[in-house]
């Protein structure tokens, strides 16, 4: 039994165009090879592969420039000082277990979720009491017996910190505003963030209308129809960009 394919090749501005259709069989395209299916699935997938890529870039941008505004610790937002530096610093040290001494989950309790640039967390942990009492001095957890005193300290809040003067430990409420350089100003890789953010989405803004311009005002007929009916919504929500839609 042979297999064919029916292709129109005429022009429909051709005064003979509804008799104008060739036959051509099945294995007259095995010549191109693995061409042949690459050149395929390109035509008929890529402007779909594409249309995703743009709607997960679009949704990217979203949340990016949401959790600037709402959530700047996670970019960096604040500037530290020394002092909140040293704190940051510590908060590393715990994360990456590289503390003079162990300290378990249980005596610092650091998410996944949580960052040593959220100042409320510094706070929560107790970790702004491991900053320098003055700026020529030094308080790293680092150092053991400092480590462990912190445990220890953790463990019973009623421990002093006079054997470690060289720490401000638990002796002064002090506000946010002692650990920032500028309170009202945000740190130079927030701001460069927040611009590049901008840039990517306004210029996908201006492609988006483009996209519109060109497709609204010239209309292509399409030669590869798919029946929408038999897809799913994921489909159908990705196929919004597709050229061949």
């Amino acid at each position: 039994m042979n297999h064919s394919v029916i292709i129109i090749v005429a022009h429909q501005k051709s005064p003979h165009y509804k008799e104008a259709i060739c036959l051509y069989l099945y294995f007259e395209f095995f010549t191109l090879g693995i061409y042949y299916t690459i050149v395929g699935f390109l035509i008929k997938y890529m402007s779909w592969i594409l249309s995703l890529l743009y709607i997960c870039w679009i949704f990217f941008l979203i949340i990016s420039i949401l959790t600037i505004f709402f959530n700047p610790s996670l970019w960096c937002g604040l500037t530290y000082n020394i002092y909140g530096m040293d704190a940051l610093h510590n908060c590393f040290l715990v994360q990456s277990k590289n503390t003079g001494c162990e300290i378990s989950k249980d005596i610092i309790k650091l998410t996944k979720n949580d960052h040593c640039n959220d100042f409320n967390i510094l706070k929560v942990q107790s970790l702004l009491f491991l900053v320098r009492s003055s700026p020529n001095e030094s308080c790293s957890l680092k150092d053991k017996k400092l480590c462990d005193f912190f445990v220890d300290f953790i463990k019973n809040k009623q421990t002093t910190w006079e054997s470690f003067p060289q720490c401000s430990g638990n002796t002064l409420e002090l506000t946010e505003e002692y650990f920032l350089e500028q309170p009202d100003k945000k740190s130079n890789i927030y701001l460069f963030s927040l611009s590049i953010i901008f840039f990517w989405f306004i210029t996908t803004l201006v492609l988006f209308t483009l996209f519109i311009v060109i497709k609204i005002n010239t209309p292509v007929d399409s030669s590869f129809i798919m029946n929408e009916d038999r897809l799913n919504f994921f489909f159908k929500f990705t196929r919004l960009l597709d050229t061949w839609r």
